[in-house]
Formats: C-alpha cells, sequence, structure tokens
C-alpha cells in the first residue's frame, strides 16, 4: 500500500522532479530513522504514509496564492491527502493521523509521538541541504529539533557543523531532562569547587592525595580550561548544575577521546545522571575510540563502565596500599563510553 501511494504522489507531481525529489529523500530518511529507533509497525506504516505526502498541498498553495510556505501547506495539504487515501483505500485512523501530520509538519512546538518527530527530523534533513544552510543552521536544529538518537546521530554525520557552536547538549530519559553546557574559562572557581565536594569521600577513603582531584588547585582547572583540545561542560539536571565533565578530544584520526574528570555532585549521585552526560559527550564528540580509569576497588563504576561497552586494557597502577587504577578502553565497534571520577 505504501508503494501505491508513492507511485500516486509521483504522478500527482507529474514533470515536477524538485518535489518529487523531496518528498522521496523524506520518505527514505523517515523510514530509516523509524526502523532504526524501532518504532512499531503501525507507526511506521502512518510515518511513512506521512512522509511521502506531507507537502502534498504545495501545488495546490501555488494556484491559489502565489507562494507555498510552511503554514499555507499546513492548511490546505490535509483535504488533499485525505481525498488520495480514501481513493487508495487506507484506513481512517491512519489517513486522520496522516491529515494531522501534513497539518502541523511545520509546528514545531507541538509535537506529540514519534511518527510526529521523526517525520520533522527526517525533513529538516532534506532541507538542510536542499537549501543549502550554513553549519550554524544544522548545529541550531540539530540542538533545537532533534530528539531522536538516530536522526541525531545522521545530522551529525551529514552536516559539518562546528562542535563549539554547540553550546548546549541534551538528553530526556527516564523523565529527567540532562543536559551539557559548555563552560568557559571564567567558570574554573565554580568547576573546582564543585570537583571538591564530588571527589571529597573518596579522597577521605583511599588517602590518594597526590592524584586526587579533590586534592587540586582551582587554577588547575584554569590551566585546563585553556587548553584547546579540553572541553569542559556542566552537566544540568533541568536547570540545576549538578557536575561536570572534561573532554580531551585533539581531533585527531585514529587518536582516542578520554574523558577525565566526570563528577556528579553528592546528593545527585545514583540518578543515571552521569550515564546520559556521557551518552551526551559521545554523541557531541563522536562514539568511537574512548578510554578512561577508574579506581579498581570501586567495583560499582567498573560494573557499569563494562556494561557500558568498555574492556580493561590490562594496564593497572598502584596509587598506594589502598587503591589502584584500571585502565579501560572502548573501541569503535561498543555501543557506550565512561571514564572514571564517577561517583554514583
Amino acid at each position: 500500500m505504501i508503494n501505491k501511494l508513492h507511485v500516486e504522489m509521483i504522478k500527482l507531481y507529474s514533470k515536477d522532479v524538485k518535489r518529487i525529489q523531496h518528498f522521496c529523500k523524506v520518505h527514505s530518511y523517515a523510514k530509516l530513522i523509524g526502523e532504526m529507533e524501532q518504532v512499531d509497525a503501525d507507526t511506521l506504516f502512518i510515518l511513512e504514509a506521512a512522509a511521502l505526502t506531507h507537502d502534498i498541498g504545495i501545488h495546490i498553495c501555488e494556484e491559489k496564492y502565489g507562494e507555498c510556505n510552511g503554514k499555507l501547506q499546513e492548511k490546505e495539504g490535509p483535504a488533499i491527502a485525505k481525498e488520495l487515501l480514501e481513493r487508495l483505500h487506507f484506513e481512517e485512523r491512519v489517513s486522520k493521523r496522516v491529515q494531522y501530520l501534513i497539518a502541523h509538519h511545520h509546528t514545531y512546538d507541538a509535537i506529540d509521538g514519534n511518527d510526529y518527530q521523526i517525520l520533522v527530523e527526517a525533513d529538516f534533513l532534506v532541507n538542510l541541504y536542499e537549501d543549502g544552510l550554513s553549519g550554524e543552521a544544522a548545529a541550531n536544529a540539530y540542538e533545537k529539533i532533534f530528539r531522536t538518537n538516530s536522526g541525531r546521530r545522521i545530522c551529525r554525520e551529514m552536516f559539518d557543523f562546528p562542535l563549539e557552536s554547540m553550546q548546549n547538549c541534551r538528553r530526556v530519559t527516564g523523565g529527567m531532562e540532562v543536559t551539557l553546557s559548555r563552560a568557559q574559562v571564567e567558570d574554573a572557581r565554580e568547576i573546582h569547587a564543585m570537583q571538591v565536594e564530588s571527589f571529597k569521600e573518596l579522597l577521605e577513603k583511599y588517602q590518594d592525595f597526590d592524584t586526587s582531584p579533590a586534592s587540586e588547585s582551582w587554577d588547575k582547572v584554569e590551566e585546563r580550561l585553556k587548553q584547546d583540545f579540553t572541553y569542559y561542560y556542566f552537566v544540568c539536571a533541568g536547570q540545576q548544575k549538578v557536575g561536570a565533565v572534561r573532554v580531551i578530544d585533539k581531533k585527531e584520526a585514529g587518536k582516542n577521546k578520554r574523558i577525565s574528570p566526570l563528577f556528579i555532585l553528592p546528593e545527585f549521585q545514583g540518578k543515571g545522571i552521569a550515564q546520559k552526560a556521557i551518552r551526551l559527550c559521545e554523541e557531541m564528540h563522536g562514539n568511537e575510540n574512548w578510554e578512561l580509569d577508574t579506581i579498581l576497588q570501586e567495583q560499582g563504576n567498573c560494573h557499569l563502565y563494562e556494561k557500558m561497552g568498555y574492556r580493561q586494557t590490562g594496564r593497572m597502577e598502584a596509587v598506594n596500599e589502598r587503591m589502584t587504577l584500571v585502565f579501560y578502553k572502548k573501541n569503535i565497534h561498543s555501543r557506550y563510553g565512561t571514564q572514571g571520577g564517577e561517583l554514583e
């Protein structure tokens, strides 16, 4: 049935190669993202139908108004889609949802389902390229529009936008929004205070005064913030800063990236915030080639890291009689990544 709709849409737009190419590409990306996100069969069916017909009102808008902006398409498209879907014997409930998506596909503040979200992302992937928009525009869309892991991954791989332009990155899971916000040199004292508070208990336990982040001076943090290969982010839960993470990324092919340190304030530990922050780091800097070290005696941390795709390298370093560092690496085929200093 989707193929019949596809052919009918090509007939409807006969000789309008630009518009045919557009909805074919949007359909392809929508189907790809839907399958990667493992949406159910019914949702995927509706999504594919909506992707093929989302711009069905363009020609009538050009005839009636002399233009075809997004809001006019939303106004005129649903009625044409209804007639076509009825002729092809689509179920009424499917037709109604497709009409709804057509009527809202340029409205981004009322997204109410996976089909809606993925349709918008697929349309953006195509429009960003077809409209010749800048890397900054792509980065802005990445931050404000893209929400599915698969859509974000495709957008990130497709467009060349500077990491520095992404001041904030977010992840919403389990009802909690976790964001990363890029820190600046002037934030050194604030980061240092949070670092000391987060690592204080481990310092008392292991007495590693020469290596513990809790023993560092604030100017050491400031020094790192000035490094061109250091990316410091505040970890925020909702509107509140609850920790920080430093990514070392020298942007060299084949070189490992590293998180050192990552810390969450004690009162916010055990809520899965660190894992979400790590996933965001990977989304922003690329999933492949990460390394870390952590405290061997903190088996909870070791278990978490191994669950997230890290494997021990075989290297260990004794800091003192109480504490040993164990080193991990995540290769390109692993799914997740993390680093030592995590307190959850």
